[in-house]
C-alpha cells in the first residue's frame, strides 16, 4: 500500500502499530510497569481531546515534547514541528490541503457564532517499545463541531485517524509526534465546497 504524500518512510502509521508485537515481560514487576505505561499514554490522549476542545492551547502544549513533530495527511498536507510553530497554528489555523487549498479560515473564532468541538475517539491501541521508554497509540477518531448563532444551529462532522508517539521523559509521558490522517476535506463546515465537489 503506497503512502500518502506528506507521509514519508520513517513515519509510523496505523498500520505499522497494528502490526507490532510486544515482547513478553521477563517479570510480574515489569508487566505491571508495562501496564502503567500503557493507562498513562492512554491518559495523555484523553488530555489532549479535552484541552483541545476546551481551546487550552498551553495545556495542549504541554502535553507535547520541544521538538514535537505533527503530520496532516488523508485530504489536508502539512508537516511542521516544534511548540512555538504548533502554538501559532492553533491560534492561527492554516490547514492546507492537498489540492492547495486552506481551510484555516473557517475553523477560526467568529463573534456571534458559539461553536463547541468535542474530539470522540474509538477503537484505541497501545504498543510499546521493548524498554517501555517509547509508545506507540493509534484510533480512529470523529470530530464533532457545532455552530449556534442568529442564523440557527449546525452541527458538523467529520472522521479520521490519529497515530501518535510518546516518550518518556523525567517529567512524565510526552507528545513527540502526530499523524493525523483526517477527511475534513470533506467536511462542509470547514469546506463549504465539499457537498458541491461530492454532487459534481
Amino acid at each position: 500500500m503506497g503512502r500518502a504524500a506528506m507521509t514519508s518512510e520513517t513515519d509510523i502509521l496505523r498500520d505499522d502499530v497494528i502490526r507490532m508485537v510486544e515482547r513478553e515481560p521477563a517479570s510480574l514487576e515489569e508487566r505491571v510497569a508495562r501496564l502503567e505505561a500503557k493507562e498513562a499514554i492512554h491518559d495523555l490522549m484523553m488530555r489532549y481531546g479535552h484541552f483541545s476542545d476546551a481551546r487550552d492551547t498551553e495545556g495542549v502544549l504541554a502535553l507535547y515534547t520541544d521538538d514535537v513533530e505533527r503530520v496532516l495527511t488523508g485530504t489536508l498536507d502539512e508537516r511542521v514541528r516544534g511548540k512555538d510553530t504548533l502554538r501559532e497554528l492553533y491560534r492561527n489555523p492554516v490547514l492546507p490541503t492537498r489540492d492547495g487549498k486552506s481551510l484555516g479560515e473557517a475553523s477560526r473564532y467568529r463573534r456571534g457564532r458559539r461553536t463547541t468541538v468535542r474530539h470522540m475517539f474509538a477503537a484505541p491501541l497501545i504498543r510499546l517499545s521493548d524498554d517501555g521508554d517509547t509508545g506507540w497509540l493509534t484510533s480512529y477518531f470523529t470530530l464533532v463541531r457545532s455552530v449556534a448563532s442568529a442564523d440557527g444551529f449546525e452541527r458538523h462532522v467529520h472522521e479520521g485517524t490519529y497515530t501518535f508517539t510518546f516518550v518518556r521523559l523525567e517529567e512524565g509521558w510526552r507528545i513527540s509526534k502526530m499523524v493525523v490522517d483526517t477527511e475534513i476535506g470533506h467536511d462542509r463546515g470547514y469546506n463549504p465546497a465539499a457537498t458541491k465537489e461530492a454532487s459534481a
